[in-house]
């Protein structure tokens, strides 16, 4: 279950590593659709070290991290949250493509 906006469960990794409070649920905050692309341990605010294991040879996105259920840091409605997202990426994406086409 994803905590209330105003809960520190609900601050998004960016937010606890830059000191902000930046909320998972603030749909404006373009770091919160940043974050659904975001590789582990390419930015400082997901390092390897506390998102992969010892052994991890290669980055992962973050996305995937939170959809895998074996993975400590799954989490069922962030999954969706940012499949959401992601999808508004996209689409928007393939739309201005072919608008400008």
């Amino acid at each position: 279950e994803v905590a209330l906006p105003n809960e520190p469960e609900a601050v998004t990794p960016f937010g606890v590593w830059s000191g902000f409070n930046i909320s998972w649920h603030d749909d404006r905050c373009r770091s919160n659709y940043r974050l659904c692309f975001a590789e582990v341990g390419s930015v400082p605010w997901l390092p390897a070290s506390e998102y992969l294991d010892a052994l991890a040879y290669r980055s992962q996105p973050y996305y995937d991290l939170l959809c895998d259920p074996a993975d400590p840091h799954y989490d069922a409605r962030l999954c969706s949250l940012c499949g959401e997202r992601r999808y508004t990426v996209w689409y928007t994406t393939i739309v201005l493509l072919v608008a400008l086409e």
